[in-house]
């Protein structure tokens, strides 16, 4: 169990698989057998691959945020190991909005984009990935469409300053106002 997901072949869940140079997520569309049944082969969508070093980056402040919400829960925490780390549903779904997210980003852009994405609420974090997934959430799809606004949106550096200045319409006199201009 790596985040609270038992059995990746019985839930709806993700698969994240850590690799020598790559990392693989999988949308796992799980099931409890039928007695009748043999075996379980649940469908599965291929969501994103990233580098091995993008997801160095990451993968400490995501399992401390999905640990968080874990400890919340009551649940017990879980880590990455190389292999098939299995996801909840909801938690891999914010962890999706964080690797579509870097994964075209530059290395300096990464801390960029853990920082926006940890501003972000659970709920903001679903619908981001429920945007990206029905338009283009297939793994070659990187870069296009809602991928390419969630990396604008969590890679680059906000603007630093930005003028608190209260503006004005220019004045005018109250008392040169005739009775018409009243009405």
């Amino acid at each position: 169990m790596a985040f609270d997901c038992k059995d990746i072949y019985r839930e709806n869940c993700f698969s994240l698989t850590i690799e020598a140079d790559l990392v693989r997520v999988h949308e796992v569309y799980g099931y409890e057998p039928k007695a009748t049944d043999k075996e379980l082969a649940p469908e599965i969508v291929e969501r994103s691959m990233i580098t091995r070093r993008a997801w160095d980056a990451i993968a400490p402040d995501l399992a401390h945020e999905l640990n968080r919400r874990l400890k919340q829960l009551g649940k017990r925490a879980g880590r990455w190991k190389k292999g098939v780390n299995g996801v909840q549903r909801l938690l891999g779904k914010e962890m999706l909005v964080l690797v579509w997210a870097v994964e075209l980003a530059t290395y300096d852009q990464i801390p960029t984009a853990i920082r926006s994405w940890s501003g972000l609420k659970p709920e903001e974090r679903w619908w981001l990935y429920t945007m990206t997934a029905a338009a283009t959430g297939a793994a070659e799809q990187r870069g296009e469409g809602w991928r390419a606004a969630l990396h604008s949106a969590l890679c680059v550096e906000p603007v630093r300053h930005i003028s608190r200045d209260k503006t004005h319409l220019p004045s005018r006199s109250l008392v040169t106002l005739t009775t018409n201009d009243r009405t």
